[in-house]
């Protein structure tokens, strides 16, 4: 298995990558919880409805921590951070939670 990509021009006159080729992540598809849950139940001995619980459970537990602004490890999985877009200020006292325009998940 690997993880697939394709390749970008970067065609910013401004930028001195101007002209060169970048690559960026595909996605092949999505995979439900439904589907993991599935997965996990035919080679463990807990049912599709505990697992299914369990990540409830773990979805919920997650964004607290992370509405908090805390970092999230998942042992075997990864680190999870949230990040987010915002537009510029003229000085660092006039930025506000207003410029913040779109949180994501790092």
């Amino acid at each position: 298995m690997s993880v697939r990509y394709r390749t970008q021009k970067i065609n910013l006159k401004d930028s001195k990558a101007n002209g060169k080729y970048y690559g960026s992540a595909v996605s092949l598809g999505h995979v439900s919880t439904e589907k993991l849950a599935e997965e996990i139940a035919h080679s463990s001995t807990v049912t599709k409805a505990d697992i299914l619980a369990v990540l409830a459970e773990l979805s919920h537990v997650m964004k607290e921590h992370l509405q908090n602004s805390m970092s999230v490890d998942l042992d075997g999985i990864g680190s999870f951070r949230v990040g987010f877009k915002s537009t510029p200020a003229d000085d660092a006292k006039s930025f506000t939670a207003n410029n913040i325009k779109r949180y994501h998940v790092n």
